[in-house]
């Protein structure tokens, strides 16, 4: 159960919220009327990052001409933000070393054990 940071309060409810044609949902206490968190939209299977100098960027995107700010914001973000930067670092890390084993001109097929 989510509680609220500011008074402690269980009523929570998800709002999308547009500024300056940029999505993304606040989790606000309905009790204080107090935004609790916010996390990305979601729009075309994409995360929508919603605040700071990416704001408005999609996470992959970010991760792609971006790295350092992408390990960083895995690093240095709470929640489910910091959770995707995390996962787009991994799958592009993983899409990489798929890349690298097909045109490094060694057999990788099965373990011989």
């Amino acid at each position: 159960m989510i509680k609220c940071r500011g008074c402690g309060g269980t009523k929570i409810e998800e709002v999308v919220s547009v500024i300056a044609d940029i999505k993304s949902i606040n989790v606000t206490c309905t009790e204080c009327n107090t935004i609790c968190f916010s996390k990305p939209y979601l729009e075309n299977d994409a995360y929508i990052m919603p605040f700071g100098v990416k704001k408005g960027s999609t996470i992959q995107t970010i991760v792609r001409t971006d790295r350092q700010y992408a390990i960083w914001a895995a690093k240095n973000i709470r929640g489910l933000i910091g959770k995707r930067f995390a996962e787009e670092l991994a799958e592009g890390h993983k899409e990489k070393s798929k890349n690298i084993e097909s045109n490094d001109g060694f057999d990788h097929g099965e373990a011989p054990f």
